[in-house]
């Protein structure tokens, strides 16, 4: 898995396994290089989406 794969969440809404997410070590690593990417270019967009993929990690981690 990619350091910025968001993690796949079906139509209906079902929570994805904790198999499917990234742990906290590649979070952390994620956090730097968007960090580093929002330096270098300021994509809001893309910013938005990663940070949001990110939340949605630690939200099932938290939960499980």
């Amino acid at each position: 898995m990619s350091l910025l794969t968001p993690c796949n969440v079906t139509a209906d809404l079902q929570e994805p396994s904790p198999a499917d997410i990234r742990p906290l070590h590649i979070l952390k690593e994620t956090l730097q290089l968007l960090k580093r990417k929002w330096k270098d270019n300021h994509n809001y967009a893309y910013a938005l989406d990663q940070f949001k993929s990110m939340r949605q990690d630690l939200t099932v981690s938290i939960s499980t």
